[in-house]
């Protein structure tokens, strides 16, 4: 679980026994976006926007996996366009992904 800065909550449970198994879910203040199969898409894959009472299964473009990164990594080298995602946010994403490791190193299960 991760708690950020302005209040919002990021929380991960992960495996590698079980079954194949993979899902992402956004929860906002007025609706909720879960996405089945994020990393595999396929005909099992969804998008599942939910608003109160009303759920509704949103039309995507199945894509072959990193097909969108090579594509923005082309686009940089290419045409000089500045990539989608910034080495600074690369960079944060690795500083969290240590302090994770290192959470998860020093502390007691009684702390957890």
């Amino acid at each position: 679980m991760m708690r950020f800065a302005d209040g919002a909550i990021a929380q991960f449970d992960c495996g590698f026994l079980g079954p194949f198994r993979a899902a992402m879910e956004v929860i906002g203040a007025d609706a909720s976006l879960q996405i089945e199969r994020p990393f595999k898409t396929d005909e099992l894959s969804r998008v599942v926007l939910t608003r109160g009472d009303t759920t509704r299964t949103l039309p995507f473009t199945s894509e072959a996996p990193f097909a969108g990164e090579i594509a923005d990594m082309e686009a940089a080298a290419l045409d000089g366009r500045p990539p989608r995602i910034a080495l600074t946010e690369s960079r944060r994403t690795v500083a969290t992904i240590c302090a994770l490791y290192e959470s998860a190193r020093t502390r007691r299960p009684a702390e957890m």
